[in-house]
């Protein structure tokens, strides 16, 4: 269904508002996580476990995909001992098995954030194609608000739905990462269970 009017103007504007969101967050993302791959300090940590699952709300899905997010320990500059999970995905034909060493760097002032060397350009990436999409976005709102740009605009139900769907999922992934960071932070570490390995076993053999 075609809009016009004022309908359309608001579309424009809610429209504007999600490219300026994908460009701010993208753009802050992106200029953070260079700083730290520059400047953080790169150690080699030992993979301890990490399930083979992504979390959705309260359950696990197993995954089947070459991205894994596996737990590790290593030492940090000050001679601090982290173990945590890993927030960039690992990109490996395999998921890291445990007791294997890999390249990650971290943010000294909060060692619990832990990113992976190889899943970092990935994840560059990523930033820089919701900038595109974003500017993108606010460009052509732009236009039609400021400079009369003829822009149709055909709202469904899908149109209406597939963003707020989009929204929500992404709020209560970033809402959840939060809690579990916020539990890591008051705990010391990993709440217990967090280190299981790929077959349910925890490996202790690791200084």
């Amino acid at each position: 269904m075609e809009v016009h009017g004022w309908v359309h103007d608001l579309y424009m504007v809610l429209f504007g508002i999600w490219g300026f969101v994908c460009l701010y967050g993208a753009s802050t993302g992106l200029r953070e996580e260079w700083k730290l791959y520059r400047q953080g300090p790169h150690v080699e940590a030992v993979v301890v476990g990490g399930l083979r699952t992504i979390r959705f709300g309260f359950r696990e899905i197993p995954i089947r995909r070459r991205n894994t997010e596996p737990v590790v320990r290593f030492v940090t500059a000050d001679g601090g001992q982290v173990e945590a999970r890993v927030r960039h995905p690992v990109r490996r034909d395999e998921p890291p098995g445990v007791g294997e060493a890999i390249e990650v760097f971290y943010d000294p002032h909060k060692p619990q954030e832990v990113l992976a060397v190889s899943g970092f350009h990935t994840v560059v990436r990523t930033h820089i194609a919701m900038i595109g999409v974003g500017a993108l976005f606010l460009c052509v709102a732009a236009g039609a608000l400021l400079f009369g740009l003829p822009v149709e605009t055909h709202v469904g139900v899908w149109g209406l739905l597939g963003p707020s769907i989009a929204g929500a999922v992404a709020l209560a992934r970033w809402a959840w990462r939060k809690r579990e960071s916020q539990d890591d932070v008051a705990t010391g570490g990993l709440s217990p269970g967090q280190g299981d390995d790929l077959h349910g076993r925890r490996d202790t053999s690791v200084p």
